[in-house]
């Protein structure tokens, strides 16, 4: 979360730069300044997070699933974005210049919205705890509450994978 504040803060700055009319030399390079930052909040925030949330969160089943779906949307955005942009900063078409920046803001003000609300917190979590948590249906913004071993398990199962452990460990020996 503090990554997408840092990038919403240079994005909103980098718009507000742009409506000053007739800028100076220091305003259009406080403006790649801004744009600067914002991209190294991405690359040290956001960017690498995709592929973390998108192995770790899903249940097991849906993990290849989930991995390979969010690898296309990743894609197919990243196109759009790159196909869009000079038609949002060029003339004869929108001629919005480094105000484009207040549309990035608004989709980044969505994404961390969405963050919030939809993706947990998994800190200190195993993945098996993950899918349990899920399994049990406890809320997204109460995953960081729990303790791993505040998980409810079966405990039948838990003895038998010791068993197995014990088992394999002994016959290495």
């Amino acid at each position: 979360m503090i990554g997408g504040v840092w990038m919403f803060a240079a994005i909103v700055t980098m718009g507000s730069l742009g409506t000053i009319e007739d800028p100076s030399d220091k305003v259009k390079t406080a403006i790649v300044s801004m744009l600067t930052v914002f991209a190294a909040g991405f690359v040290f925030a956001w960017a690498p997070l995709t592929y973390v949330v998108t192995t770790e969160v899903p249940a097991l089943r849906l993990r290849d699933a989930s991995q390979r779906t969010a690898s296309l949307v990743n894609v197919l955005v990243n196109f759009l974005v790159s196909f869009s942009i000079p038609y949002l900063l060029y003339e004869p078409y929108a001629a919005l210049g480094s105000k484009v920046g207040f549309i990035f803001a608004g989709i980044l003000i969505l994404a961390l919205v969405f963050t919030y609300f939809c993706v947990p917190e998994c800190k200190g979590k195993s993945l098996e705890q993950i899918d349990r948590m899920f399994n049990e249906r406890i809320s997204l913004r109460k995953f960081g509450d729990y303790a791993p071993e505040d998980v409810k398990g079966d405990e039948e199962t838990s003895e038998k994978a010791v068993a197995i452990i014990d088992a394999r460990h002994e016959e290495k020996v």
